[in-house]
């Protein structure tokens, strides 16, 4: 499959980033799925491949290894053991869900199982249940084997009627037992229960038969959404989980009445953002694009696109204080390095955000979240810019990264604008192509 992809390739696409990063994610599908038990000397290969046809990686392949199963309701590894340094996921894989574990610096992986929820209502009624669904039907001619065994019953018609009636009583309250059970036991919905050991962020994959991407979304057993996005190479949704539960996947779409005059793009991506509880509105029918968004609003986001805020992390920003709403958003930004503060170690979070601070900070998490490597042709792959000497040297390699990979919006006057103060829209635009990239 990646050979023949590599050799579809036009001389173009071998330097369109957007052709490359696919290529890169159909390269870590193929190695999830190789039978040859060497999934490195597999990347090693596909590499060797693509770099004679002239294509240029941004960093090395994630390597991962997959148990099946053909169950189809219950998943379960117990431990997965010798792994080796070079495997950096685990995969259960069933037909109703897969799982992806971070198999990195760790030398086991287990248990882990997965549980279609609804399966056991899915199944044909046994023998067992049957006859206890019933009840009242076995009791009844118990009854009246009864009555016809003793003859003082048999012979007295006040005792048939007597034996009668309490037949009739036994169906009749099994009729009513059971429509009580039919509506406080009703079969669980459909979804996946999952569990895993260790803190580390786990993938939870359902298939899905088409690409509704736009309002589709996946949500706890408390009703929350949590992160996702439609993965077109595996044909699944892929929701990034951090504990043990039930998650179900649905549609949730989120219309709001003052972007209509918007492009595409950004009506899109708000929609998706907000579906999926990434960003909110300000209100049920009203979103904002043209107002300012700030420097905490903005790493908010970001952070929870990433799944890296900590509400535990400890802030070193003179200006940040522990009564500030966005203390730990603050804090866990400088942990993760995708601040650094101004020169004078200041946050300013109440600041509104300007685009060189947005397109770095997306540099930066491509760099933390992606394993991407600093460029360093920097100079060149900004000189697209007429304005590319205005961009501050301490965001140059950032800021480099993000546009080469797509994440920074082009301008129609071919500038890049860096001291433009960005808006929700805009900031919605950026936050969902670098969504789209760290997964």
């Amino acid at each position: 499959m990646f050979r023949r992809a590599l050799g579809e390739l036009t001389d173009a696409d071998v330097y369109d980033q957007f052709v490359v990063d696919g290529l890169m994610s159909l390269a870590e599908e193929c190695i999830r799925f190789t039978d040859s038990g060497k999934p490195g000397d597999v990347a090693l290969d596909m590499m060797d491949s693509a770099s004679q046809r002239g294509v240029r990686f941004r960093r090395e392949p994630r390597i991962g290894v997959t148990y099946s199963s053909d169950d189809e309701a219950r998943f379960k590894v117990e431990s997965v053991g010798d792994l080796g340094g070079d495997i950096d996921f685990v995969y259960l894989d069933a037909p109703f869900g897969a799982l992806r574990l971070d198999a990195r610096g760790s030398g086991t992986v287990g248990p882990a199982s997965l549980r279609r929820l609804g399966a056991d209502a899915d199944g044909p009624p046994t023998a067992l249940s049957s006859a206890a669904a019933g009840w009242s039907i076995w009791a009844s001619l118990a009854v009246m084997a009864v009555s016809i065994c003793v003859e003082p019953l048999r012979r007295r018609a006040a005792m048939r009627w007597a034996v009668l009636a309490a037949c009739l009583m036994l169906f009749s309250v099994n009729a009513l037992t059971a429509r009580r059970a039919a509506a406080t036991d009703e079969p669980e919905e459909d979804g996946i229960e999952v569990e895993f050991q260790g803190d580390a962020a786990a993938i939870l994959s359902f298939p899905i038969e088409d690409d509704r991407d736009r309002d589709l979304a996946v949500f706890n057993e408390d009703g929350e959404p949590v992160p996702c996005k439609y993965n077109p190479v595996t044909g699944m949704v892929d929701a990034r989980v951090t504990a043990d539960g039930k998650y179900y996947v649905a549609l949730s779409a989120v219309y709001f009445t003052d972007i209509d005059g918007k492009s595409a793009e950004m009506r899109s991506a708000i929609r998706a953002l907000t579906s999926r509880g990434l960003m909110a509105g300000a209100d049920e029918r009203k979103f904002l694009p043209d107002r300012e968004i700030t420097r905490a609003e903005f790493l908010s986001v970001v952070l929870r696109v990433m799944d890296l805020l900590d509400e535990d992390a400890q802030c070193s920003l003179p200006d940040v204080l522990r009564s500030d709403w966005f203390y730990s958003v603050a804090a866990s930004a400088e942990k993760e390095r995708l601040i650094s503060g101004y020169e004078d170690n200041t946050f300013r979070g109440n600041e509104p955000i300007l685009k060189v601070q947005m397109a770095s900070i997306a540099g930066n998490a491509l760099m933390r979240m992606m394993d991407y490597e600093r460029p360093d042709d920097a100079d060149e792959i900004l000189r697209v810019y007429t304005d590319s000497d205005d961009i501050p040297t301490w965001a140059r390699d950032s800021v480099a990264l993000a546009a080469f990979t797509g994440v920074v919006p082009t301008r129609a006057d071919g500038s890049f604008g860096g001291g433009d103060v960005m808006t929700r829209g805009d900031a919605s635009v950026m936050l969902y192509r670098l969504f789209v990239k760290i997964w």
